[in-house]
């Protein structure tokens, strides 16, 4: 038994030091330089901008789960909730392991009570990361904050 745990503590040990890479189609900023222009808006909370740069780059890249992704999260800021929902549900057709989108569409299901559809998203974020995720952990609190009563707001 004692060999047993010392066997497992060695395997994670040794995979936790493996160097983390992005999955491929993944919410990498790198993808394109124009994703990382709208960066500047959403810092600025400049929703609408990044609106009107993001559905250009989807215009000429209809299969960028990226922008689909923050065109969800600036529709959801501006509060346009059933358009924010398509965005996170194109995000998740081209790339149903985008954990972003997963996140930010569980962030949306508390902003709009529908808790249950909320805990289903963590469900699948949990089985999306391995181990865990910030992503996870970041919808967790969210659904742990609108549970406890507090008021729910994105960290981003």
């Amino acid at each position: 038994m004692r060999y047993t745990q010392t066997l497992i503590s060695a395997l994670l040990c040794s995979i936790l030091a493996l160097p983390v890479m992005a999955a491929p189609g993944g919410s990498s900023w790198s993808r394109t330089d124009k994703l990382s222009a709208v960066q500047n808006h959403l810092d600025a909370k400049e929703y609408r901008a990044a609106v009107a740069k993001l559905e250009r780059i989807v215009a000429q890249d209809a299969n960028n789960a990226d922008a689909y992704n923050l065109l969800g999260y600036s529709n959801r800021k501006l509060k346009y909730y059933e358009k924010a929902e398509t965005y996170y549900r194109r995000a998740l057709e081209l790339d149903p392991g985008h954990k972003g989108a997963m996140e930010y569409l569980g962030e949306l299901y508390v902003e709009t009570d529908r808790m249950a559809e909320a805990e289903a998203m963590l469900s699948r974020l949990n089985d999306a990361c391995f181990f865990s995720c910030s992503e996870y952990r970041q919808l967790q609190q969210y659904i742990e904050r609108k549970n406890s009563g507090q008021a729910v707001r994105s960290n981003w």
